[in-house]
């Protein structure tokens, strides 16, 4: 797996997309956008998320701050948001490495 963040990064954004049968789904009406992290101990982070542009294409992100990204190892991704009931994202992983200082 790929180091996609490094631990303490601060400001980066986490993006889901959020798509059904391989396409993209328009979210502009959905409410109560979250971003569910997973950190490498098992410690769930329930992150509130905004549009990455207007919700038309699906998408979805977080901005991080200090102290979020505070373990080093893979962690667990899921988006959640309400839109005609509560609905999650298909769940995934990035890994946080370390930092050479």
């Amino acid at each position: 797996m790929t180091v996609t963040f490094r631990k303490g990064d601060v400001g980066v954004p986490i993006k889901v997309t959020v798509v059904k049968a391989g396409a993209a789904v328009n979210i502009s009406t959905a409410t109560g956008l979250k971003i569910l992290l997973v950190k490498p101990d098992a410690t769930l982070l329930t992150k509130t998320a905004v549009f990455d542009s207007d919700g038309s294409d699906g998408k979805m992100k977080y901005i991080t701050i200090a102290g979020d990204l505070d373990q080093e190892g893979v962690w667990q991704i899921q988006g959640e948001l309400t839109m005609t009931g509560l609905k999650h994202t298909a769940d995934g992983s990035f890994m946080v490495g370390k930092t050479l200082d």
